[in-house]
């Protein structure tokens, strides 16, 4: 059940979040200041896989920001920012707001998209969840 507006999610300080990570991930470091906090650390999705270096950049009342260090990751992968950032969900499915946890969600579907990665590369297809995305209405 969703809250009222006038209940707005609680807000997790970028220091708190960096916590909440280190706790379920120890293999992860962080620097912050007040206003944001960049946590990198070594992801293994399965015994098999390589292993991947992330960014995860979380500020507070924006989306995390995750890239993957190394190993390089194909341009044309889909779920791919222009940025190469990594999309991880899509707005309209999923409302991230600043009461949600990092260690809860980002990291996990982080491991979880450089295990799709692998599948994609391997098979060519992309087996993980997917929404339809409109295109723009263009105007003539």
């Amino acid at each position: 059940m969703r809250l009222p507006m006038w209940f707005p999610p609680k807000r997790l300080s970028p220091a708190h979040q960096a916590l909440l990570v280190l706790k379920s991930f120890p293999g992860f470091e962080w620097r912050g200041n007040g206003c944001q906090c960049i946590l990198r650390g070594a992801l293994r999705p399965t015994k098999s896989s390589e292993v991947y270096q992330v960014s995860i950049r979380y500020q507070p009342d924006k989306i995390p920001l995750v890239n993957v260090i190394s190993p390089e990751i194909d341009e044309d992968a889909p779920h791919l920012y222009g940025d190469t950032s990594l999309c991880l969900f899509h707005p309209s499915v999923f409302d991230w707001h600043g009461g949600r946890t990092l260690a809860n969600y980002i990291v996990p579907w982080t491991a979880t998209w450089c295990y799709f990665y692998e599948k994609w590369q391997e098979l060519g297809v992309w087996f993980g969840p997917e929404v339809p995305h409109t295109p723009p209405n263009t105007v003539s």
